[in-house]
């Protein structure tokens, strides 16, 4: 696998984490952003696996959604 797959595969899966974990607590794109002040696009563009999150932005997520930030790079919601 090159690096670059590796990346869109890291994307990909933390992105449907975040997306995972808002939805299970109901939570809009929009709150979350807000609570963890951050841009609603951002939050957008890491759930599509489009952009990859700081350690401070993944941080921030966890913080809001109440879990640790090694549960965003497990395999499956």
């Amino acid at each position: 696998m090159t690096q670059r797959e590796t990346d869109a595969m890291l994307r990909q899966r933390i992105g449907a984490r975040v997306f995972f974990l808002r939805r299970q607590r109901r939570m809009t794109a929009l709150t979350l952003a807000a609570r963890a002040d951050l841009h609603r696009n951002t939050i957008y563009r890491i759930e599509a696996g489009l952009s990859f999150c700081s350690v401070g932005q993944i941080w921030r997520i966890s913080e809001v959604l109440g879990v640790k930030m090694e549960d965003f790079l497990r395999d499956s919601p």
